[in-house]
């Protein structure tokens, strides 16, 4: 009876072993099916959350862009910026580069997201360009097209470009004005910039990087005095104020005051500008200087005073160095100015001897006695909008175009 017992015990236990392992071979691959179904599902949450922050990426740079907290790198170089800090998902971080390849911007953001990296890309084009053909000789060849039909230099069928120029918000509290005579690359925020010393003036060197400089008020530049520009990068004035006391403009170039700049300047102005008599704002002089794209972007209005000067006579077969964007513009006697003006709905004026040079857009010109009125012909050989060749606008914003996004 034990015996028999013992044997049934055996074959149970045998039956057991035989059972189990045969569900272990049967189980086994779905196991491994199930283990390998995981790491993939693992994988593809990566890779989703690595397009999400990459997306993250594109979206601050298009929301930046918009908002004038991030400038544009200039044509054929590029900018990149991060997420600084990981934003979850073990440690998630994008970087984006943007590049300028030539009137748009290629952005290409990179996220991360446990150790798992995807990239997403897009184009952006901006509105509110200028045109190359906003500027022409005009119906009587002399640079000026009026956009009211009571003046004879009406051109039937012209359509200026509308710009509404928007000005960024403070980037920081400002800072009292200290009377510095130097000022190096990177970001400044001043209450006012009073230029006062005629032997130093002041001195902005863009060589190993951009200047920004925001003013909360105004900008005087005193009798006598110069601020010099210089360098390889661009340098940027952004004047967000009211005037000084008894005066009606933001930015005010004195008597015999001067603005040399020796690279890409953009001046975005809250106000009118004043180039007082005898003053200079431009390009540094000299025989044949390379072209140097200077922007004036006001909300109010442009006067250059009597025998000033706006611009530099550019070298042979250059367009002019300056282009303003405007309210109105009055010139004085004797004045001169090398520069594409864009006044669409200004009323604009001359005095006696006025002496412009290169295109002239406004709504009515009222011209002195022997004022002197030429197109400059290298103007109508430009073919890209004008902040392509680096004048700067602060208008419309940059959108990314249809069909342009990549994943990979």
């Amino acid at each position: 009876m034990e015996t028999q017992v013992r044997s049934q015990a055996g074959s149970a236990l045998l039956l057991v072993i035989v059972v189990s392992a045969a569900f272990a071979i049967l189980t086994s691959p779905l196991l491994d099916l199930a283990v390998s179904r995981n790491r993939a599902a693992a994988i593809d949450l990566r890779r989703t959350q690595a397009i999400y922050l990459a997306e993250s990426g594109v979206a601050e740079a298009s929301a930046r862009l918009a908002t004038g907290d991030l400038h544009p790198p200039g044509p054929g170089q590029e900018i990149t910026f991060s997420s600084g800090s990981a934003l979850g998902w073990d440690g998630g971080t994008y970087r984006v580069t943007i590049r300028n390849t030539g009137g748009r911007l290629r952005v290409e953001s990179t996220g991360t997201a446990g150790g798992t990296s995807r990239t997403v890309s897009a184009t952006f084009a901006r509105t509110g360009l200028i045109p190359a053909q906003t500027f022409l000789p005009g119906p009587l060849g002399d640079g000026v097209i009026a956009t009211s039909p009571d003046d004879p230099r009406y051109l039937a069928g012209y359509s200026p470009p509308q710009l509404a120029i928007q000005l960024p918000t403070l980037p920081a509290p400002p800072a009292s004005w200290d009377g510095r005579t130097r000022i190096g690359p990177g970001t400044y925020v001043f209450d006012r910039i009073e230029v006062t010393r005629r032997k130093e003036g002041l001195v902005v060197q863009a060589d190993t990087g951009p200047v920004e400089i925001y003013v909360a008020g105004y900008v005087v530049v005193s009798e006598h005095c110069t601020v010099t520009c210089q360098g390889q990068y661009p340098i940027r004035f952004y004047v967000l104020g009211s005037p000084p006391a008894d005066e009606d403009w933001a930015v005010i170039f004195e008597n015999d005051s001067q603005l040399t700049c020796a690279t890409r300047c953009a001046w975005t102005v809250s106000g009118g500008v004043l180039i007082d008599n005898h003053a200079y704002f431009g390009a540094v002089p000299g025989k044949d200087p390379p072209l140097v794209p200077i922007s004036l972007n006001a909300t109010g209005d442009l006067s250059v005073g009597a025998n000033a000067t706006l611009g530099s006579p550019p070298a042979p077969g250059n367009p002019p160095h300056i282009l303003a964007v405007v309210g109105s513009a009055q010139f004085d006697s004797n004045a001169s100015a090398y520069a594409m003006v864009l006044a669409p709905a200004g009323q604009c004026a001359t005095g006696a001897k006025t002496d412009i040079e290169g295109a002239l857009v406004c709504a009515t010109l009222d011209t002195g006695k022997k004022t002197s009125l030429s197109w400059n012909d290298a103007i109508g050989q430009l073919t890209e909008p004008a902040q392509t060749y680096g004048w700067e606008t602060p208008a419309g914003s940059w959108e990314a175009e249809v069909g342009t996004w990549e994943v990979r």
